[in-house]
């Protein structure tokens, strides 16, 4: 189970102070606890924003056994345990502004996804008003998310996700695209082709930042 989570800075603090104090300080607090039960834990920090604006400073992907194993952390987060992450929390996130959702594969994409900690561009697509859901999924795995990775360029690593269900308040985004390595060539003249059908597009600039979690 994979979730996705769109993270915000507080006000009055620059991106890379946040990056500083999640990398350095927050990561250490929290995976006493999280890294008892995440298979997968990879923060993305923006460091470009490339085409449209991102309202996040950083995507954080996980991955659960399955959903029991996601309640069961959300619970002890939530408890004694969880306290000196959520104090932690509170000092360099806004959190209200915060989102998740829940992701899976999208039928379209082909090939390995990136791995490591080499820099990626972050596409990210919102679905033309009332278009959401399985429709706009299945429709966004056809034709534009091919037009997408052949803009990227041939053999080019990437992850394409579709959301599935997310937190209290709007989804950020409809469908995620995680593709390897720094290079936006042609990605951004494909985002605005998008963008004149009515769908709202984010590309970003990313560096990757992976905790090693072993082997479950």
């Amino acid at each position: 189970m994979r979730v996705l989570a769109f993270l915000k800075r507080r006000e009055g603090l620059s991106r890379d102070a946040f990056r500083a104090h999640y990398e350095a300080v927050h990561v250490p607090t929290a995976l006493p606890v999280v890294g008892r039960v995440l298979r997968h834990y990879v923060r993305h920090h923006l460091r470009e924003e490339l085409h449209g604006r991102a309202g996040f400073d950083c995507l954080t992907a996980v991955e659960y056994p399955d959903a029991a194993a996601m309640q069961a952390l959300v619970g002890v987060l939530a408890g004694p345990e969880g306290e000196a992450i959520r104090r932690d929390e509170l000092g360099f996130m806004d959190k209200p502004a915060n989102r998740w959702v829940v992701v899976e594969a999208a039928p379209g994409a082909r090939g390995p996804a990136p791995e490591g900690d080499d820099p990626q561009i972050l596409v990210c697509v919102c679905a033309p008003n009332g278009a959401g859901g399985a429709g706009f999924g299945a429709a966004f795995s056809g034709e534009p998310l091919r037009g997408l990775l052949d803009a990227a360029g041939p053999g080019r690593r990437h992850r394409a996700q579709l959301g599935v269900a997310g937190s209290a308040g709007a989804p950020l985004f409809d469908a995620v695209v995680q593709l390897g390595g720094g290079e936006a060539a042609g990605i951004v003249g494909w985002a605005r082709d998008l963008e004149a059908k009515g769908a709202g597009v984010l590309v970003a600039r990313l560096s990757v930042h992976p905790t090693p979690l072993g082997v479950r």
